[in-house]
């Protein structure tokens, strides 16, 4: 007997399970890693419904798994509900037979009945999602730059050290809520889940750089395997700590033997490093792929700041219909 719906507690456990196997494969070290690692993302995120972990289950058994993570991600500064997709998976044992299918699309009748505005997701694989609405946005940008020259000098009269986590996070929360407040991508995130994320993408404090100037943290920045800037965020009128913590790392990287670093997700540092002579590289993300799920409510919490928007620009007298058309 085949069931595709949400998980009861009791499942949750075994689909866990199912996804360690999804993406472990045949090597029992690498099941017990990736079981392990769906247990923390899974159990420790502070939004966890259990009702967000969708399954196939045939004659009792749970074969495919689909978690939909619950987020507030911003379009212009605006809160949108959005679904982001994970933990796709189905046992090696009962691949081939449409069962991760069934599951996507029983995740977008789910999504549709509790109002989500939108869903996104990253893939290497993205037909799959396309046949079911999927769009790759190809406007995602990542910024590379070579280290095979010297680095420029910036001025800066702080401190720039790691995180103390118990002293610093309200500051943090703060200044990516404030840098962020107007963007476009990213999510906003409560205190618990500050607290806690860095227990399932295990980032030590040395990955975490703050840049204090007269007592106060103006920027911060965080990394990934020592070549790589994931978020930068800095008070208004700081550019000069961010700028600080970019060239901070970039001089570190080239110490490592690193021949790159990259810049991944903002990209609005680009005129800067290109003022300071640097080579950059724009790197266009094919995996990023997203599904308006309701698109009278984007429209609706959009309205407003698109009204604002038209009336600033250089068409502000323009008056028409907007047309919105299915492929």
């Amino acid at each position: 007997m085949l069931e595709v719906r949400g998980a009861t507690p009791e499942e949750i456990d075994p689909s866990i399970v199912c996804c360690g196997h999804a993406f472990g494969g045949r090597d029992p070290q690498r099941i017990e890693r990736m079981t392990d690692f769906f247990s923390k993302i899974h159990k420790n995120d502070p939004d966890f419904n259990v009702n967000n972990t969708r399954l196939a289950k045939v004659d009792g058994k749970i074969v495919s798994v689909i978690q939909i993570f619950d987020r507030q991600m911003l379009a212009h500064g605006v809160p949108l509900r959005m679904g982001g997709l994970g933990s796709v998976g189905t046992h090696p044992d009962h691949r081939g037979q449409g069962y991760n299918t069934l599951v996507l699309q029983d995740v977008v009748h789910y999504m549709e009945a509790e109002r989500y505005d939108i869903s996104l997701l990253f893939t290497g694989i993205n037909d799959f999602y396309a046949r079911l609405g999927w769009r790759t946005f190809h406007h995602a940008l990542a910024l590379q730059v070579p280290l095979n020259g010297a680095l420029p000098s910036v001025p800066f009269g702080g401190e720039i050290r790691q995180i103390r986590w118990e002293d610093d996070l309200d500051a943090v929360i703060e200044l990516h809520r404030a840098f962020n407040r107007d963007a476009t991508g990213p999510t906003l995130r409560s205190k618990a889940y500050w607290e806690v994320h860095h227990t399932w993408r295990p980032y030590s404090a040395e990955q975490i750089q703050v840049a204090v100037e007269g007592g106060e943290i103006v920027a911060y920045r965080r990394d990934r395997g020592g070549d790589t800037i994931e978020e930068l965020a800095h008070l208004d009128g700081r550019e000069s700590a961010a700028h600080a913590l970019i060239f901070d790392f970039m001089q570190k990287a080239k110490e490592a033997g690193k021949e790159r670093v990259r810049f991944d997700g903002n990209p609005s540092f680009r005129r800067m490093l290109e003022a300071h002579g640097l080579s950059v590289e724009v790197e266009r993300k094919g995996s990023f792929m997203f599904r308006i799920v309701g698109l009278e409510t984007v429209l609706t919490k959009l309205m407003a700041k698109a009204s604002a928007r038209l009336k600033a620009s250089s068409v502000a007298d323009w008056r028409g219909d907007v047309v919105l058309e299915s492929e």
